[in-house]
């Protein structure tokens, strides 16, 4: 058994995806940006909306492993005017593949700060959405041939990702929201993931 071993050798296509620092700007110039600016839009506005967010999520992450990831997405949020949210979200997805004889498996958590910009059209709100943090990549490697073997490696990287979807108002304060979204991953080698989600979202306190 070898633990921490590198593992940019079994990454699919044009390795390496996986072995180095995260990008710190990506991570802390928006997250710095975000909570700057918060003090200001409370002064501005006497009453806010506080969001929870919870569901489910697939991320293609081909450019690692291929196949398409199951996992899920909780977050929370503040709307500092009735078209602006700001807040935080996580989201975590599972993948197996089999890459050159070598069993593969990838535990991937986001962790990103995100601004979301939504105008109401009828009873639903499109919406367009911007995050940037960073995203961690867990793979463990294992072997049965030529001898049981063993390998495994964590890395942080920073991510940016925008993209956007649609929210349905279900009953009072209660409301689903889909979508889909393009992140990518920094490093020496950057790649790129995809990502679907469909979460529950509710609101509290006053307009």
């Amino acid at each position: 058994m070898v633990e921490g071993a590198r593992l940019e050798s079994v990454c699919r296509g044009n390795p390496p995806t996986v072995g180095s620092n995260p990008t710190l700007s990506a991570i802390l110039v928006p997250l710095i940006f975000l909570l700057s600016i918060l003090p200001a839009l409370a002064q501005n506005r006497s009453t806010g909306r506080v969001e929870v967010v919870g569901g489910v999520a697939a991320v293609d992450s081909s450019a690692l492993v291929g196949g398409v990831g199951p996992g899920w997405i909780i977050g929370g949020g503040w709307h500092a005017t009735p078209w602006l949210a700001v807040g935080v979200e996580f989201d975590r997805t599972t993948q197996s593949d089999d890459i050159f004889g070598l069993g593969v498996n990838a535990n991937i958590l986001g962790t990103m700060a995100s601004a979301r910009m939504s105008v109401p059209i009828g009873p639903v709100r499109p919406l367009f959405q911007v995050l940037a943090g960073q995203t961690q990549i867990n793979l463990q490697v294992h072997s049965q041939a030529p001898v049981p073997s063993f390998g495994s490696s964590v890395e942080r990287r920073g991510a940016f990702q925008v993209g956007g979807g649609i929210e349905v108002p279900i009953h009072g304060r209660f409301a689903v929201r889909i979508t889909v979204d393009r992140r990518r991953v920094f490093g020496p080698t950057p790649f790129w993931q995809n990502r679907v989600t469909t979460a529950a979202t509710l609101r509290l306190g006053r307009d």
